[in-house]
């Protein structure tokens, strides 16, 4: 979830001011901290939604929230914590897990929903921008490379591993001239 300040322009949004994240394996938040974000593990909290919403001083809730686990609960959870006119952005979901939808729910605060399923070569170009300058630190994202494959082993090393195994991985490098990147 993202609050970002009512001042700063929406085409900044990449500068947001405060990042929670909101998971419950403890790698993934560990990483998070250590990228700068506030952590928040939901499986600690009987109402993660009021506890999320209270972590910000007037309590309407986030600017933007990220789903990016594609369930029922997270799903509804980014749209619950965000506050008037917010928007809830549906990064990962999957085919064979259907999710009911109450349009109330973003109608009531005229909130909004949209996904995002792929990259194009626009976000390509505005990371590689942001890195040139110094937006997003080099070591930082070195650190979101939890192990790297093969390319003969992408499909059992990298990416089962990545649906089967996230309680220990982040992000598996698939190596296409070996290891020695």
């Amino acid at each position: 979830m993202v609050r970002i300040p009512d001042d700063l322009p929406l085409d900044l949004a990449a500068l947001a001011g405060r990042i929670v994240c909101s998971e419950p394996a403890a790698i993934r938040r560990e990483l998070a901290e250590k990228l700068g974000a506030e952590t928040f593990n939901p499986m600690d909290h009987d109402d993660p939604i009021l506890n999320l919403k209270n972590m910000l001083p007037e309590t309407e809730g986030f600017t933007a929230s990220f789903d990016c686990s594609g369930i029922q609960k997270t799903f509804d959870t980014s749209i619950d914590v965000l506050g008037p006119g917010g928007t809830a952005v549906n990064v990962a979901i999957w085919p064979n897990v259907p999710i009911q939808f109450v349009p109330m729910c973003l109608t009531y605060q005229e909130k909004h929903s949209t996904g995002s399923m792929c990259y194009v070569t626009k976000d390509f170009k505005e990371v590689i921008e942001a890195i040139a300058k110094g937006l997003i630190d080099q070591e930082s994202m070195k650190l979101l490379i939890t192990g790297k494959v093969e390319a003969k082993d992408a499909i059992e090393g990298g990416f089962m591993q990545l649906i089967n195994h996230k309680e220990t991985n982040v992000k598996i490098m698939i190596a296409p001239n070996g290891l020695d990147m």
